[in-house]
């Protein structure tokens, strides 16, 4: 079989592989063409001086207010009364009050105690028997007076002679008188030590401590109970030196009885209590100052009372009110002095060295000197240094330098917004390139 091929024009031939080889160079010049073009018609990019926005911070207008100076500091619960209950006489326990435990709760006038008065009942009639004694002496100590009287009126008158008070019966009539003053005391002091043998409440009162059990031999002296007031509690409340100008102190004075007297106004309080996460208050007032200062700490020292602590005289309602118990530790606000026409600040607004930043014309930072009232955490109080009206700057700056920019935080929120130097393009318009399209390469042609 004979085959028969095509012929084949070896000029088409040459011509196709010189497409091939020319068609990467002109895909690259078009390219470099057109990014040239793209190059120069783009519009060069327009330059601004970057302005000067200062430090951002917030401001608070400086107004004269009227303010009452608050102490605000702690303490601990003490009693204002306590005791330690003795007996004055010696003798076995006949009786203990069952209430008479620690915790117990007692009322002003309650048996607490009774010693067998045995021994003193005796002593009590054995005085009224030497009364009657006494009394029997006494008597003819006075009738033999009177014998020895008349005797010398009708015998030792007519001679002369003067009586003497022995041959009056004087000393004979003082000596019955003496032991008759003598027996009295005696009963007098057995009925006193009888009365002694019942211990009694002094007051109101909570036990403390108890060392007392029926048939126990006591004596004088003896610590029986540690009892306290539950009338009144005391907060002894620590303050600073500087503290007492602000607040109220009664002064004690003598008055003209010779005792000493409590003068002047007390400045309130409120005591405060807290159980749990609930808090609880409770009125009470300056009652004194300790007068001394402490050597460690040099604080100085004022007695708040408390009335009423463990809510004996209030009605029980269901309402839970917890009691002041003595050892608790609460807050206690002395309300002090009412200060007029003073310019009330936060306390993070005022730096170191008594020194606040003020917003000056221009918006510039001002640093000023003040004179301080009172400082606390909370509120700074200032005298002089700072006019009302005035700006003050709240935020904490890194570098405080007078005179350097500011932005109020107020002003910043008015002025209209304005484009940060990287966004200088319009919206709408952009300074990309547009994309270059990639055009088809040509497949080969298989021979």
């Amino acid at each position: 079989m004979i085959e028969h091929s095509e012929a084949i024009d070896p000029t088409i031939t040459n011509d196709k592989k010189w497409l091939r080889r020319l068609l990467p160079l002109i895909v690259v010049a078009v390219g470099v063409v057109a990014s040239i073009v793209i190059v120069k018609s783009r519009k060069p990019l327009e330059r601004k001086e970057p302005i000067a926005l200062g430090a951002l911070v917030e401001t608070l207008i400086a107004k004269p207010a009227t303010r009452r100076v608050t102490v605000v500091s702690h303490g601990t619960v003490q009693p204002e009364r306590q005791l330690v209950v003795s007996p004055e006489v010696a003798g076995k326990v006949r009786w203990a009050n069952p209430g008479l435990v620690v915790g117990g709760l007692l009322k002003r006038g309650a048996v607490l105690a009774r010693i067998d008065p045995v021994d003193y009942a005796l002593a009590a009639r054995k005085a009224k028997a030497q009364i009657a004694q006494a009394k029997r002496s006494l008597a003819e100590a006075q009738s033999n007076a009177q014998v020895a009287r008349r005797e010398w009126k009708i015998l030792g008158k007519r001679a002369g002679v003067k009586p003497t008070d022995l041959t009056l019966g004087k000393p004979q009539l003082a000596q019955a008188e003496a032991a008759l003053a003598a027996a009295k005391a005696d009963l007098k002091q057995a009925k006193v030590r009888v009365g002694r043998t019942i211990l009694r409440a002094p007051f109101d009162m909570r036990v403390r401590k108890e060392n007392i059990e029926n048939g126990q031999y006591v004596t004088p002296g003896m610590p029986l109970a540690t009892v306290f007031g539950t009338a009144r509690a005391e907060v002894h409340v620590p303050l600073k030196v500087s503290d007492l100008r602000w607040i109220n102190v009664p002064k004690l004075r003598f008055g003209a009885d010779g005792k000493a007297k409590r003068a002047g106004h007390a400045s309130s309080a409120t005591v405060r209590l807290k159980v749990g996460s609930k808090t609880y208050t409770r009125r009470g007032r300056v009652e004194r100052s300790l007068g001394e200062i402490e050597a460690t700490g040099r604080m100085t020292r004022v007695v708040v009372v408390i009335d009423d602590p463990y809510n004996l005289e209030r009605p029980d309602d269901g309402t839970y009110r917890p009691d002041f118990q003595v050892g608790s530790f609460v807050e206690v606000v002395i309300e002090g002095r009412e200060l007029k026409n003073v310019i009330a600040l936060p306390a993070e607004s005022v730096r170191l060295g008594d020194v606040v930043w003020v917003v000056e014309p221009g918006d510039t930072l001002g640093i000023r000197k003040v004179e301080l009232l009172r400082l606390n955490e909370r509120e700074a109080l200032i005298a002089a240094g700072l006019k009302p009206g005035e700006k003050v700057v709240l935020t904490p700056l890194a570098n405080p330098v007078a005179g350097m920019k500011l932005r109020l935080r107020s002003t910043l929120k008015k002025s209209k917004s304005r484009k940060t130097p990287g966004e200088l393009s319009k919206p709408g318009s952009s300074s990309k390139p547009k994309p270059i399209k990639k055009r088809a390469r040509l497949a080969p042609t298989k021979r």
